[in-house]
């Protein structure tokens, strides 16, 4: 009697666990049944938000459920990437991850909160590079090109001040104090507008801000384009030089990927890989993201791809950043 009472007990739990392995699959194959959570750790209008919104409305169309953007700013990114790398693996809550918390952090810090490989489930690439980084100066300045800035920072050591918003703008400082042997105080603020206003207002001298954030001051005529931080000059500044074209062999890439805390389910994943590489190729797309002058021109990847994708990343950033002789802090 007791032998059949496990039994009956056994094949009762048996048949639970069953069931709750069919409830999550039906889940699975039902997703998304509610609007989606997606993070971007930038403040509203800078760039990585304006990719985000459009991102977010376009997935909204393809999978028939609200995608509501939320601004989470603050430590390059690392806020809103631990929000998403803690959160529930459901699928509802994803990231629009930058190089920040993806590929620099964790060589600047001694510890961080999340680990980019580990901790996240990788989807997809939106953007393999982005214009990052430009260079402008008020118009007080007397210098006209990176090479003048670079020479009246030299004679006057610790008199200038740059603004910076994220670790991009950090290691491009800390660079060009290895490579030129200039001394500039670095102001670091946490949202791109407050940075580019207090360069408008002179409060500081040079702007490392990304041109989206600096073409329409620039156009007004309140700051001046030195230089971009890209692989090539891009539209609407083609008169622009690069920094390579002054320092040969510069490279800084910026990259933005899709992503969520690890363990979405597989399906899930594979099907907004899916809807994302449907997107980041579409022609309208790809304007958008010219529009601030970013770019995907290897397409979405695979999810397998994208996580490469940020491994290969962050290793190339972690022999940037030792070269130029920054320890984690």
């Amino acid at each position: 009697m007791k032998t059949q009472l496990i039994s009956v007990l056994r094949g009762c739990l048996i048949a639970v666990a069953l069931l709750g392995g069919s409830a999550d699959l039906m889940a699975q194959a039902n997703w998304p049944t509610r609007p989606i959570r997606f993070l971007v750790g930038n403040s509203p209008g800078a760039a990585p938000d304006i990719v985000a919104r459009i991102l977010a409305d376009q997935m909204s169309r393809a999978l028939g459920q609200a995608w509501a953007v939320e601004n989470r700013p603050g430590a390059d990114g690392m806020i809103a990437a631990e929000a998403v790398g803690r959160s529930q693996p459901d699928g509802y809550t994803l990231l629009l991850g930058s190089q920040g918390p993806m590929a620099i952090d964790m060589h600047l810090k001694k510890t961080v909160p999340v680990d980019s490989l580990k901790d996240f489930s990788h989807i997809a690439v939106i953007v393999d590079e982005t214009t990052g980084m430009a260079v402008a100066v008020h118009p007080s300045l007397p210098v006209k090109t990176l090479a003048e800035l670079v020479t009246y920072a030299k004679a006057n050591p610790g008199k200038l001040s740059f603004s910076t918003t994220v670790a991009y703008g950090t290691m491009f400082g800390a660079w060009l104090a290895k490579t030129a042997g200039v001394d500039m105080v670095e102001v670091r603020y946490k949202v791109a507008s407050q940075a580019v206003q207090d360069a408008v207002s002179g409060r500081v001298q040079v702007a490392f801000q990304s041109p989206a954030a600096l073409g329409a001051q620039v156009k007004a005529g309140a700051l001046r384009f030195l230089s971009v931080a890209t692989a090539r000059r891009i539209a609407d500044w083609g008169e622009i030089p690069t920094v390579a074209e002054t320092y040969a062999n510069f490279s800084m890439r910026g990259f933005m990927i899709l992503a969520g805390p690890a363990g979405i389910p597989k399906e899930i994943v594979q099907r907004l890989n899916k809807e994302a590489a449907t997107i980041a190729k579409d022609p309208k797309f790809m304007q958008d993201l010219a529009k601030i002058y970013w770019y995907n021109f290897e397409g979405a990847r695979t999810p397998e791809g994208t996580f490469e994708f940020v491994r290969r990343e962050r290793e190339t950033w972690g022999a940037f950043i030792r070269n130029i002789g920054i320890k984690p802090e």
